[in-house]
């Protein structure tokens, strides 16, 4: 088939070109000829390619007796770890002559972002993937994973979950590490120019009556994007909400960090959970622990927020407070395979720092 063909010359033209690659080359353009090598040489690619050939044999009429049974020796497919098989029921007709193919479409946007330099708080979304953390074997791109309530970008209202930034202020974000997708985000300034691809239609067969929707490989649900910030070392999101019996009842932790602090015992500017005073609030729920880094309080963003701006904020927070808060899952040794939250005394004395303040 010329389609195989090509992408087997295309293969041996890519390995040959990268040995030909030294250290001075781009890091950036390294990378990506890395990943178009990883993605010819893949599984995915290759399933690919053989439904190709069917739908080829297909359409084209040249075959017309052409059943999943005779393409059972060439088709494997797999789809979100899953083995479906000849036998199953959606590869158990022979494709009918007036089935199309439906390609994926994607639309590319620009958003603009703009921040108050005056208020407190970011530009209200999160981001997970990079060449360090990817989302897939095959998709290294950031990705974006979660849109604060009432934060900037949920108020411009145009960015979306699941959007793919591919540019920050004219900075391409692709082939990067998680790292330095964050780095450029915080070192934008006041105002955000993001250039983003979103998916907006189907891959599958369609008949004229009806159409089989299948997401694209680099398409991910917004269920299945928590599935993943669960996962190895992106932090996991919860959230928690305080009653206070009284007004000046304390919420029962201390805080720490903030944009105005610099601690190496932090991994970010971010505010952080210190210690949880036994027997208040924050500790008869049990479910906040020192490490935590505070995100939100009462959709009010902290992300960017000084120390003293969270101590305001939250002391009058009022008598019911709701918190947003990420946690990093350590993994554990003590049992082979387990993954454990770090809860022991070194961690936790980690965060005891002197720079604290307590709010119970």
């Amino acid at each position: 088939m010329p389609v195989r063909k090509d992408c087997s010359r295309a293969l041996h033209i890519l390995t040959k070109y990268k040995r030909q690659l030294d250290e001075k080359t781009d890091k950036s353009f390294r990378n990506a000829v890395d990943k178009l090598i990883n993605t010819l040489e893949s599984q995915l690619f290759s399933s690919l390619m053989d439904v190709l050939e069917v739908y080829e044999v297909t359409l084209t009429g040249n075959n017309k007796e052409f059943t999943s049974e005779q393409a059972s020796d060439s088709v494997n497919i797999y789809h979100s770890g899953s083995n479906i098989s000849p036998g199953n029921q959606s590869l158990s007709k022979p494709l009918s002559p007036d089935c199309v193919s439906i390609k994926g479409e994607w639309e590319y946007l620009d958003i603009i972002l703009k921040r108050d330099s005056t208020a407190v708080g970011g530009f209200g979304f999160s981001i997970a993937g990079g060449i360090d953390n990817p989302i897939t074997d095959v998709d290294h791109g950031i990705y974006v994973t979660r849109i604060a309530p009432n934060g900037c970008a949920d108020r411009d209202g145009k960015l979306r979950v699941d959007d793919q930034i591919l540019s920050v202020n004219d900075i391409s974000l692709e082939h990067v590490t998680n790292m330095e997708a964050v780095k450029t985000l915080r070192q934008a300034g006041n105002q955000l120019h993001l250039v983003v691809r979103r998916f907006v239609g189907n891959t599958g067969v369609a008949t004229p009556d009806r159409t089989v929707v299948q997401h694209s490989p680099s398409y991910r649900s917004p269920e299945v994007m928590s599935d993943l910030e669960d996962s190895g070392s992106t932090p996991i999101w919860y959230e928690v909400q305080l009653r206070k019996p009284r007004s000046n009842y304390g919420l029962g932790f201390s805080i720490a960090g903030g944009q105005d602090v610099e601690n190496e015992n932090f991994p970010s500017t971010g505010i952080f959970i210190t210690r949880i005073s036994p027997g208040g609030l924050a500790d008869l729920d049990g479910r906040i622990m020192p490490g935590d880094q505070l995100m939100q309080v009462n959709e009010i963003d902290l992300s960017h927020a000084t120390h003293e701006e969270a101590v305001r904020i939250l002391r009058n927070a009022g008598d019911i407070v709701n918190l947003v808060l990420t946690r990093q899952q350590v993994e554990s040794f003590d049992e082979p395979g387990s993954l454990e939250h770090s809860t022991n005394a070194e961690s936790t004395r980690k965060y005891q720092l002197s720079s604290n303040r307590k709010l119970s």
